[in-house]
């Protein structure tokens, strides 16, 4: 077991994870008014939305599964029924479902997608720039809303689902990052390389979904940004203090792993679909107006954004 290794990875899933989160913001910031670097903005929030899609299936709801199926749960949680997992997922994302509806229910406006090209188009509104040097385009693509309150709920609607987001992929960072810290030799370096990959393509997706919540404080941006960064480094300095100690078999760890992982892959599956898919590509009216070409373009940007995490999964 190497504390020098585990200190340098560290550092490393932090820079990574900063980084790729950042990235959005630093391209809305910089080249917003650039059309081509808008549209690679735009695909580059689908494969954010692929990404997350996939780590809710594949890293977070398999693991829960694997988790609370375990044989040294009692006979409840592996052979009387078996679908717990699936049973959280649910709830959470009712859960999500509910506050949304919540959010949204004391507005009368109707919500309609918008594309981000537009949205990052300095001519679409002098509205969406807001306090410090950040560009705050309006939220998931073309909005059109009846009255200024309802933009204040939609807007408000948006921040809230980010900061959900946001904890969901912060919860199973942590416990990737417990799993990194008690890992020792070759399976570190391999958990190491894959969480690099998987930390990094996360961050694009935050970064995107934080560029079009329209937050008024660009430090208030950045300090989320960090906290994400933080997140698996926190969990991998908690495994480097308990990795003489710990048992992955033990009952609390199986069930606080598996309860976590479930949730948050019900917030993930949720946001992506909802939140992020449904606006950006099935009720985005302008993507019909682009040339076949840049439509499969935008599909394969999604798909390439799930297939990338999907293919980490065989690591991480």
């Amino acid at each position: 077991y190497s504390i020098s290794f585990h200190i340098g990875a560290i550092f490393a899933l932090i820079a990574v994870s900063l980084g790729g989160c950042l990235l959005p913001m630093w391209i809305g910031n910089t080249w917003a008014e650039r059309p081509m670097l808008r549209r690679f903005l735009t695909m580059g929030s689908l494969f954010g939305a692929g990404t997350v899609l996939a780590t809710g299936f594949i890293h977070m709801f398999l693991p829960a599964q694997e988790a609370l199926t375990s044989p040294c749960l009692s006979e409840t949680w592996h052979e009387e029924y078996t679908a717990f997992s699936a049973v959280f997922v649910i709830i959470a994302i009712f859960a999500m479902q509910t506050l949304q509806y919540a959010l949204s229910g004391s507005s009368g406006g109707t919500t309609h997608s918008h594309n981000l090209d537009e949205m990052l188009d300095p001519n679409h509104a002098d509205a969406h720039m807001a306090h410090g040097d950040f560009r705050m385009p309006p939220a998931m693509p073309d909005f059109d809303f009846a009255t200024k309150a309802a933009q204040r709920v939609a807007r408000h609607e948006r921040r809230v689902t980010t900061t959900i987001l946001e904890v969901g992929i912060a919860a199973h960072s942590v416990i990737i990052g417990i799993s990194l810290g008690v890992a020792a030799g070759a399976e570190a370096r391999t958990l190491l390389a894959a969480l690099c990959f998987h930390q990094f393509f996360e961050g694009l997706a935050l970064g995107t979904a934080l560029l079009i919540a329209e937050y008024k404080s660009r430090t208030k941006m950045l300090l989320m940004a960090l906290g994400y960064a933080l997140a698996t480094p926190l969990g991998q300095a908690i495994g480097m203090g308990i990795h003489s100690s710990y048992n992955g078999n033990a009952p609390t760890a199986l069930l606080v792993q598996g309860i976590f992982d479930a949730l948050s892959a019900g917030i993930l599956i949720y946001t992506a679909l909802v939140s992020l898919i449904q606006p950006m590509l099935v009720n985005n009216p302008k993507m019909h107006t682009y040339s076949r070409a840049v439509q499969v373009g935008h599909w394969l940007s999604l798909y390439a954004g799930a297939a990338a995490m999907a293919i980490i999964g065989r690591w991480a």
